[in-house]
């Protein structure tokens, strides 16, 4: 048994039957054989630890791009990921909120393009498939397919926590440009509102983020 064999069989062993998930301890020590082996063994992106976080919002949380991508490389996983409901932590953090948080913008990257890849595989086949029918209006599908494909980029990036903190606040706060950057351009609304009706632009600017801050403040004017 090698060493990081070892210490998941030993972490399993001091984690009580019900909360035990290969995954989620494998993710903690990052090691991709060990994760691989875990999904191979019925463990998924959805698998919870003993604090109840899904292993995907753990390898977010944590940056670990390769191990998100593992989760999610198949297509119906991609396609459930970019247009099912958010999968979320018991503070309603979403997999791209950790890792915005945290100042992974690779990691940022990666869930937009796996969702953006699972986008495509649903929502382009639409059109291919029904070419072929005599009352089929192309141009009409093809809106239809941007509408839903819109909404959903929409509800991933904007999607916020128990206090209506999105992960674009979240980047701001902590003064990664280089994520709030990200998440603009990838269409995140900087002029949504927390419960106490702050935009990520007053979060940067309470932080003391004035550059970011401005800068968020000319992407709510533009929307």
């Amino acid at each position: 048994m090698n060493h990081v064999a070892l210490l998941i069989f030993l972490a399993l062993a001091q984690t009580p039957p019900e909360t035990r998930d290969a995954l989620t301890i494998a993710i903690t020590t990052g090691n991709v054989q060990s994760v691989k082996d875990a999904l191979a063994h019925g463990s998924n992106w959805k698998s919870k630890n003993k604090d109840g976080i899904p292993a995907l919002i753990l390898a977010a949380d944590s940056g670990q791009d390769a191990i998100v991508r593992l989760m999610l490389n198949d297509p119906e996983q991609k396609s459930v990921f970019a247009l099912g409901t958010p999968l979320t932590d018991k503070q309603h953090r979403t997999a791209l909120t950790a890792a915005a948080a945290s100042g992974h913008r690779s990691t940022v990257l990666e869930l937009l393009a796996i969702a953006s890849e699972g986008l495509s595989s649903k929502v382009r086949p639409i059109v291919r498939r029904s070419a072929g029918d005599p009352g089929f209006d192309p141009a009409q599908e093809a809106i239809g397919g941007l509408i839903a494909a819109t909404m959903a980029r929409s509800v991933l990036l904007n999607t916020p926590d128990e206090n209506a903190v999105t992960a674009l606040m979240f980047a701001s706060q902590r003064g990664w440009q280089d994520v709030a950057d990200s998440l603009v351009n990838a269409g995140a609304d900087a002029q949504l509102r927390d419960k106490n009706g702050m935009t990520a632009s007053v979060y940067a600017e309470n932080a003391g983020h004035a550059s970011l801050a401005a800068s968020l403040r000319l992407a709510e004017a533009k929307r």
